[in-house]
């Protein structure tokens, strides 16, 4: 019987991993952590894991420092850094330039993949999985975006936890950007979280993108302290 490729990993204390292919595809695999109970003993059962399942390299869900550390103990190394900013609502949400809005459908899919790959360098542009994921990563999500006339311009992934709430993604075309789309998807989420009842709002993007950075602290939201890391292990040359 062919190994699965993509599931659910249970390292031997208990700790969970979702895994499969990164958006980079075979031999690029992807760990994402479930649990905040992550020591170097569970980091190298889903990594030897992964290497049996034929990934020669392994890169990491962005993740926080303590579970960085735990990885880079074991030989991972950092790829990409992200900023993480957070946002609370005992500030009131801004009124801003109204736009029409649409749900996101499984036809509008493509199209937004092309909106995403305009937006974001190669190593974060989103494919069709990488977008699943991003919609399915919280327990509601809110998919909308903007059209200017027929074409579709702006899109944005909202997530809401139990107490918590997520800016996923937030991408426009770079012609039709300073417009107000993003400012008015932001808000749009926002609202849709404090109907939801979260507490606060959690978005990550790149150092350098200040675009996006100044989106949302014009939106109130504080640069936390802790960065975020992505890391990779190259399995063909570390099968301890």
């Amino acid at each position: 019987m062919p190994k699965r490729t993509t599931g659910i990993f249970t390292a031997p204390k208990g700790t969970q991993f979702k895994y499969g292919p990164s958006k980079f595809g075979k031999p690029y695999g992807l760990v994402v952590p479930f649990d905040e109970n992550i020591d170097e003993t569970c980091v190298s059962a889903v990594s030897k894991f992964m290497n049996n399942l034929g990934y020669l390299e392994i890169f990491t869900s962005p993740l926080n420092p303590r579970e960085r550390n735990v990885f880079m103990n074991f030989g991972y190394t950092t790829v990409e850094t992200l900023i993480l900013l957070k946002r609370s609502f005992d500030s009131p949400l801004p009124d801003n330039k109204s736009f029409q809005i649409h749900k996101i459908r499984q036809k509008d899919l493509e199209k937004i993949l092309i909106i995403d790959h305009a937006s974001f360098d190669s190593f974060w542009q989103f494919d069709k999985t990488a977008f699943l994921n991003a919609k399915n990563a919280t327990p509601y999500t809110r998919l909308r975006m903007i059209k200017e006339g027929k074409e579709i311009v702006a899109y944005a992934i909202t997530g809401a936890g139990i107490t918590d709430g997520f800016i996923q993604r937030l991408a426009v075309l770079p012609d039709f950007q300073n417009c107000g789309f993003g400012t008015y998807l932001l808000n749009d989420g926002l609202r849709w979280l404090q109907r939801k009842g979260v507490t606060n709002t959690w978005v990550n993007t790149q150092p350098a993108n200040e675009a996006a950075i100044n989106l949302y602290r014009k939106a109130k939201f504080e640069i936390c302290e802790d960065e975020l890391a992505v890391l990779s292990l190259s399995t063909a040359i570390n099968k301890t």
